[in-house]
Formats: structure tokens, sequence, C-alpha cells
């Protein structure tokens, strides 16, 4: 059975796919302010794309009906790994992008959150800055 399941393994995600209800707010959102360089695609249905590391992320309009039903957003967190946590949060605040948590040292990392339009929860990352001591 080990041997059989390292010949499936999966290897990485490739694709991330955020069903929005208005594509323009979730560009506007997402490109002009979180700064994700977004593009349309070439499937021919009105998606957008970007590449963040290894992983496709892709904007795609409303497609499946009983998401209307639903709460958007519920139990799914996306974590984006920043290079500084606060220098970037400081970007998008000034981009009008509203915190839904400060920057805060966790055991994992420099943290923050926002929420997009849809509802879904984006959390930032970053390593702890070192305090100097004088």
């Amino acid at each position: 059975m080990r041997t059989l399941a390292r010949k499936i393994a999966v290897s990485r995600i490739d694709e991330i796919l955020i069903q929005v209800s208005d594509l323009k707010r979730s560009l506007k959102f997402y490109r002009d302010g979180l700064g994700i360089l977004f593009k349309p695609t070439l499937y021919g249905d009105g998606s957008f794309e970007a590449e963040v590391g290894q992983t496709t992320i892709l904007l795609h309009p409303d497609f499946d009906d009983s998401i209307k039903k639903l709460k958007r957003g519920a139990g799914i967190l996306i974590h984006f790994w920043v290079s500084d946590a606060d220098v970037y949060c400081e970007a998008i605040h000034k981009r009008g992008i509203v915190l839904d948590e400060e920057p805060e040292d966790r055991p994992w990392g420099r943290h923050f959150a926002v929420v997009d339009p849809d509802g879904y929860r984006i959390e930032f990352l970053a390593p702890v800055r070192r305090k100097v001591k004088t």
C-alpha cells in the first residue's frame, strides 16, 4: 500500500478557483488593492487568473447557483506569504483595503487578515521581525 501511495501522491496545488458574485468588484480588490496581477484567461468564460508561486488563482464569475444559498467563505482561509507583513499591510491599506485583523506576531509568523468582497478571509504571513537589543 505504501508503494502505491508514493506513486499517486499529490505533488502540488495547481489551481484555487474562487467563485465571485461581482467580477469587477473582486478584480478591484485583488488586483488594484492587493496588487495581485490578474489577467483574463483563455477559457472564454470571463474568468481571470494570476500565478502566485506555483499556484494559479482563478477568479470566476458564479457558475454554481447553490453557492448563492451558502455563506461564502465559511471554513475557507487563503494564506499568502509576503516578505514583510507590516510593509505589505501599509501598502494595501493605502490602496483602500480594510483590515479585518491588524498585524500581530503569532507562533507561525507575523500575521494579519482582510476579507474580500464576497466574504472570503485572506490572511498574510511573514517572518517575525527580530527585535534588536540596544
